[in-house]
């Protein structure tokens, strides 16, 4: 096991709706976050019990729809036993659950 992990993943739609979906997503997660200036999206996790903190770092590529690209890192030691990988399956989810009701109202249309 390592200190972190990453994950990226494709959806066709576009950056602007991605990107208001990964805010909402980081929201219902209830991690702190902020925007940069390249567009993406950094944010913080602690943990509730001795308040370890792992860095997420969410990047948006413009490329046959919108491609997400997740990192996370924890700011110490040398082994996570998987909380980063975690935290990238987490914010995929929420994302997907944030995409989800956009796609079932196509889906009826």
């Amino acid at each position: 096991m390592s200190n972190h992990a990453s994950g990226d993943r494709r959806y066709q739609r576009s950056m602007p709706e991605v990107r208001r979906a990964a805010q909402q997503a980081l929201a219902s997660l209830g991690w702190s976050w902020q925007g940069v200036a390249d567009g993406g999206l950094d944010a913080a996790w602690t943990s509730r019990f001795l308040r370890y903190k792992d860095d997420i770092f969410i990047r948006l590529h413009s490329a046959n729809g919108t491609l997400v690209r997740v990192r996370s890192v924890s700011r110490t030691g040398t082994f996570d036993f998987g909380q980063n990988a975690r935290h990238v399956r987490e914010f995929f989810d929420a994302l997907e659950r944030q995409l989800a009701p956009a796609i079932a109202v196509k889906r009826r249309a």
